[in-house]
């Protein structure tokens, strides 16, 4: 709230910001297609619990069709593929809805379809005199929205990250984005078709890293099945999935149910004949019903022909891990310094030792592994010099990781031995040395003043009586 005092006239204005109040999101139609309700209900359930807990609303309509994917279709007569995307255009128009779908094929279709219709005006006035006997008409009012893009421009990542209660923290996810979902980039308008970023942002929502790799922008090529060879559609599975095994990462994350057989059912064929690869494929609202708390069961990741055992277990474990951090630390921020390493080749004491790495420290305590650290002579070699507080873009630096990682050692009766006996020193006699006087004398100094380590001993003891350790 701001109040600003216009002085005699008491003009007051106030202003109000309402953060909890979000925009309004508008309702939808949902498209399922063929693919998602026919051979994957868990995937449709995930859809189903995500959009719920995000409060997007929905809608179950009479009336629509298969979209159709231009690339089965199209060869068959465009005005046959034009004709049935306008039409389920039209439904969607006629109940008042925008149409929202899960499928980039449809996606695709229902936005190239669009385009069509708004470009050509006597095309869509034919259309629409075939569509009249239907009742239906299509005069471009709806459009055709992809999940992936309704949760990035109209929930918005922040909105989502605010809802996580168990983040993918550490965990490496592969985006594959699918060719439909972003080309043909003049009728589609979605994100860059070459180096898009907006699944990314949404990965990263929930805490994991999405990585950069060299096929990221490759066609999954399941297509190839129906119109060459079931051996070429299992080659190009191979191409990318033999990157991913390579750079070691967790999970493939696809917004498509095309993508999802690519990569998921045909793992097993490649299997068979001897490429093991084992990474688990998540549609993105699986990912998004498991950081939002709901258990692997009732998402329905365990239906998958990959089955993700060892990556929920890792996941499991890494959220264990953080909640040890969280007891000491402000876990946000050790996230983000981890992550960062602005400062990490300015350290004088990384300079000078080959061996000491103060990132790598922090990474062990966000894996759950405080105990080895507090025991490791590495936390000693920071020297509190505060280069990295003037290096840091939020004026923090690590030397506040490691001066709380000093003070949790030597509660548990760790740390090296010099400097615990400066702390016994410092608490017997309220200081680090103890005057000559006569070396003074001999210098031709004044005698030292009468000290207050009476009055500071006494202090002392009653802040460790009291356990207060001040703001820190």
């Amino acid at each position: 709230m701001w109040i600003v005092d216009k002085g005699p006239n008491l003009c007051i204005i106030v202003f109000c910001v309402l953060r909890s109040q979000r925009r309004k999101l508008p309702d939808y139609a949902f498209f399922w297609g063929c693919q998602i309700p026919a051979r994957f209900p868990f995937l449709e359930k995930s859809m189903r619990l995500a959009l719920d807990s995000l409060e997007v609303r929905y809608h179950d309509i009479d009336g629509f069709t298969c979209c159709p994917p231009s690339i089965a279709i199209e060869s068959l007569g465009n005005r046959i593929w034009l004709t049935t995307a306008v039409r389920n255009l039209a439904v969607a128009e006629k109940n008042g809805f925008d149409i929202l779908t899960g499928c980039n094929g449809c996606y695709s279709t229902l936005r190239r379809a669009s385009s069509i219709m708004a470009s050509n005006t006597s095309l869509r006035k034919e259309m629409n005199e075939k569509l009249a006997r239907f009742n239906l008409s299509y005069n471009g009012t709806t459009k055709a929205k992809h999940i992936i893009e309704v949760l990035f421009d109209e929930v918005t990542p922040d909105a989502i990250n605010r809802k996580v209660k168990k983040p993918f923290s550490r965990m490496r996810l592969a985006v594959h984005y699918g060719c439909d979902l972003l080309r043909p980039s003049t009728q589609i308008r979605f994100d860059d078709p070459i180096r898009p970023t907006k699944f990314d942002s949404l990965i990263e929502a929930t805490g994991a890293q999405s990585i950069d790799y060299e096929t990221k922008m490759m066609c999954c090529g399941g297509m190839l099945s129906e119109m060459s060879d079931e051996k070429e559609a299992l080659l190009a599975a191979k191409k990318k999935l033999a990157e991913l095994r390579d750079l070691n990462v967790d999970a493939m994350c696809v917004c498509c149910p095309s993508c999802f057989i690519q990569y998921d059912a045909r793992q097993t064929l490649l299997k068979a004949s001897g490429d093991h690869f084992d990474i688990p494929i998540l549609y993105y609202t699986e990912l998004l019903c498991l950081a939002f708390g709901m258990s692997p069961e009732e998402v329905g990741v365990k239906k998958h022909a990959v089955k993700p055992t060892r990556f929920l277990e890792e996941w499991e474990a890494k959220n264990k891990a953080l909640e040890s951090a969280a007891k000491h630390f402000d876990v946000w921020f050790l996230e983000k310094c981890y992550e960062c390493k602005a400062c990490v080749e300015d350290c004088p004491s990384a300079k000078a030792l080959d061996s000491y790495d103060p990132n790598r420290i922090i990474g062990e305590v966000l894996e759950g592994r405080l105990d080895e650290v507090l025991r490791s002579r590495d936390i000693w070699r920071c020297l509190e010099c505060h280069t990295c507080y003037e290096l840091c873009p939020h004026k923090i630096g690590m030397v506040q990781i490691f001066s709380k990682l000093k003070e949790l050692a030597i509660s548990k009766g760790l740390g090296p031995r010099g400097i615990r006996a400066a702390q016994d020193s410092f608490k017997k006699e309220g200081a680090l040395a103890e005057i000559v006087e006569i070396s003074r004398k001999r210098l031709g100094l004044p005698p030292s003043r009468k000290s207050g380590n009476k009055e500071l001993l006494q202090l002392i003891k009653e802040l460790e009586e009291s356990k207060d350790d001040g703001p820190g």
